[in-house]
């Protein structure tokens, strides 16, 4: 069994998961094994009562690893963060160590993500940063993103752009705005990083999260947008490696 760690990839909201294809290449080609999730509130065809099938997702993928004595780093995007959140109880390694197990979470990482305290949720952020969302349409429970070019691709190439836009799709609404009940960056180790160009989730209401969480996450930079694993899918690599230990 390989000795490195195994990176489950956990994707936000409006796109498939098939936007982390080259960082899945990248790592499989530096030995790395990879997993990715599917979330059911993207693209949902009937409407949820909260963000609980998306959690449900992850955990048995974290059940599966943990079971199997893996090793995990879960890396998580933008909305991705909060389901990861409620999804990691019970799954850090060291707890699992002291019950006898093997295997578990060893760090996660939030990409551009909502870093949320305990009873908060996305819409409350922005409500709080006062957050121009003019991009987003709210119809029918769900959430659509009218410009992601300007929202999600601002830094990517004008055809990687336009073929990613041709993806989006709807998010169901009641899942993005569930409360967070478990804020697993207090437990596990986290590393946050801060998307410098990102139009969605504005850099400085990036910051803002991570000062909230008052020294428990760790912070690293691009200087990219939204979508940095597709502007810049070699540097964001490179911060998943060092984010396992390895030395670059």
């Amino acid at each position: 069994m390989s000795s490195k760690p195994t990176f489950v990839l956990v994707p936000g909201n409006f796109l498939p998961p098939a936007y982390y294809a080259s960082t899945v290449k990248l790592l499989e080609s530096h030995g790395f094994q990879t997993r990715l999730i599917v979330i059911p509130s993207t693209g949902s065809k009937l409407p949820l009562i909260s963000n609980e099938p998306d959690v449900l997702a992850i955990c048995q993928v974290l059940e599966e690893l943990s079971n199997s004595g893996r090793d995990i780093i879960v890396v998580a995007h933008s909305y991705g963060s909060i389901p990861t959140c409620e999804a990691a109880e019970g799954f850090k390694h060291q707890e699992r160590l002291k019950l006898g197990k093997s295997g578990g979470i060893v760090r996660l990482v939030f990409v551009a993500a909502w870093l949320l305290q305990e009873a908060e949720s996305p819409p409350s952020i922005i409500e709080r940063y006062k957050m121009e969302a003019s991009w987003v349409r709210f119809e029918g429970g769900n959430l659509f993103a009218d410009d992601p070019v300007s929202a999600l691709h601002n830094d990517t190439s004008e055809n990687l752009a336009a073929y990613w836009s041709s993806y989006t799709t709807h998010s169901d609404l009641t899942a993005f705005a569930t409360p967070l009940k478990y804020a697993a960056w207090r437990h596990i180790s986290t590393t946050y990083l801060v998307c410098e160009m990102d139009k969605c989730i504005l850099p400085h209401v990036q910051r803002g999260m991570v000062a909230s969480a008052k020294g428990a996450v760790k912070t690293v930079q691009l200087p990219s947008g939204h979508m940095p694993m597709l502007s810049m899918p070699e540097k964001f690599v490179d911060i998943l490696r060092g984010e396992a230990g390895e030395d670059l």
